[in-house]
């Protein structure tokens, strides 16, 4: 019932139909956002050649339907592509326990539609998900990442054990410039017993908190495409 409600509330964002992809206890958790514009729902191509990744402000209506059915966690990101040519991206989520890497969600691989025609890429409206649900009766959550370009949504789902510390805090980011083949950190999200901190130093953050996850995705650049 869950992964119906989840895919149901993107799909109601996006008011269209479903793509593909390759492949009771609330806890608390604050929401730190950088600095950065309100993404405007006219979309305008991007005149940086290798576009970027701008992180939806907390008051985006978007948040509020997720929350409203079911979410307890998501973070939602407007990709803007410029006028590079991009075939696909990887997303993914990486988990660290009191400091070491313990597990990895993911990558989950989709695929861009359009890829030979940058114009084309420019003018579409995609956004990239990872939200987080509590399994209701169960020790387990659902971790939902998904790509949606204007009217069509591709999405992957994953369970993985619920967290056992009861608060947390986020930090999420822009990225100003996608450089195809790079991973780009695009949050953090930290849990501790007591009270934890984040900040844009992962590395830092990583050691700070008993268990840290962080958000990533990787772009692959269309054949043919300046690297």
């Amino acid at each position: 019932m869950r992964k119906q409600l989840v895919l149901a509330l993107l799909l109601a964002l996006s008011s269209v139909s479903l793509g593909g992809c390759r492949d009771n206890n609330m806890n608390t958790i604050a929401i730190k956002h950088e600095e950065t514009n309100p993404v405007q729902n006219a979309k305008e191509p991007v005149i940086a050649d290798m576009g970027k990744i701008t992180h939806l402000a907390g008051d985006n209506a978007e948040y509020a339907i997720l929350k409203a059915g079911g979410v307890d966690t998501a973070m939602v990101y407007d990709l803007q592509l410029g006028s590079h040519k991009f075939s696909e991206v990887e997303a993914w989520i990486d988990r660290y326990d009191n400091g070491e890497f313990t597990n990895k969600t993911g990558p989950f691989t989709f695929g861009i539609q359009g890829a030979e025609d940058s114009d084309s890429q420019a003018r579409y409206d995609y956004k990239l998900y990872y939200t987080f649900s509590t399994i209701e009766d169960s020790e387990q959550e659902q971790v939902t990442l998904a790509l949606r370009k204007n009217g069509s949504v591709a999405k992957a789902e994953a369970t993985q054990s619920r967290k056992k510390l009861p608060s947390g805090i986020t930090n999420m980011w822009s990225v100003e410039e996608i450089i195809p083949g790079e991973t780009h950190d695009l949050a953090l999200i930290a849990w501790n017993k007591g009270n934890g901190m984040t900040t844009s130093d992962v590395e830092e953050t990583i050691k700070n908190n008993e268990l840290v996850y962080v958000l990533r995705c990787r772009f692959t650049a269309a054949e043919g495409s300046q690297s």
